[in-house]
Formats: C-alpha cells, structure tokens, sequence
C-alpha cells in the first residue's frame, strides 16, 4: 500500500523540542495581535 505522504530523504522530521519552539512561537504572534490563520467559528 501506497502512502500519500511526501516524504524528503535529505530532511529529518522535527523533534518535539523544535515542534514546541514553532507553536510557542505562532502563540506569541497570535497574542500580539496577528490574524489567525484558520477560520475561527465562534
């Protein structure tokens, strides 16, 4: 069976701890006032 992922052999997957820095990052600028980037229902 044929996965549909792309899959790059010269880039490793993120660890957790790179994961992290990303979403804590976008939280900061979703704090500061940024637009999201999703549809927000309310």
């Amino acid at each position: 069976m044929r996965s549909n992922r792309i899959t790059d052999p010269y880039r490793q997957p993120l660890t957790r701890y790179e994961k992290a820095r990303i979403i804590a990052g976008r939280a900061l600028q979703l704090s500061l006032g940024a637009f999201p980037l999703v549809e927000i229902r309310p």
